[in-house]
């Protein structure tokens, strides 16, 4: 049987996505100096940093966003992010860490985030916040911006391999 959604249905929604933004913005600011550790590549550290304090910002913007909509996603039960983190804790354990490995994590919960983010954007608009809306959007877009530079790192590698295989 469908039913039409009703306005406070979404606000579960928001909440769920909100808390899913905000525990892997909390796990990548755990993970990103541990990479940053391994890595070899200058390009890659300096990219590291960069999203630390993107993260780091986005952690002050989160929490100030579910402050102003009041609602608890401190304390929330973050699974699935937890599982996508982990593997790259994983990694980092493994015998042969590479530079491509950690791209590869990176991608990957950068693209999670991205997903979070717009899901998290639809329902702010289906609840009429354009604010909330408005301050989603941006963080989706710092996601989507450290996506597109993790992918130049890697063509940039590309190209080093490239040009040392001549």
């Amino acid at each position: 049987m469908k039913r039409n959604m009703m306005k406070n249905d979404f606000k579960p929604l928001l909440i769920e996505q909100l808390s899913d933004a905000l525990c892997i913005e909390k796990e990548s600011e755990l993970l990103l100096p541990k990479l940053q550790s391994v890595t070899t590549k200058e390009s890659l550290k300096d990219t590291l940093q960069a999203q630390l304090v993107t993260v780091q910002s986005s952690i002050e913007k989160l929490e100030a966003l579910a402050e102003i909509v009041e609602v608890d996603v401190l304390n929330a039960n973050c699974k699935a992010v937890k599982i996508i983190v982990e593997k790259a804790h994983d990694y980092l354990e493994a015998d042969t860490v590479s530079d491509a490995g950690i791209l590869s994590h990176l991608e990957r919960i950068n693209q999670y985030k991205s997903a979070v983010y717009n899901s998290a954007i639809r329902f702010a608009r289906e609840l009429n916040n354009i604010k909330l809306q408005q301050e989603l959007q941006n963080l989706s877009n710092h996601a989507y911006n450290m996506i597109d530079r993790l992918g130049r790192i890697d063509s940039d590698q590309s190209d080093e391999r490239a040009i040392n295989s001549l």
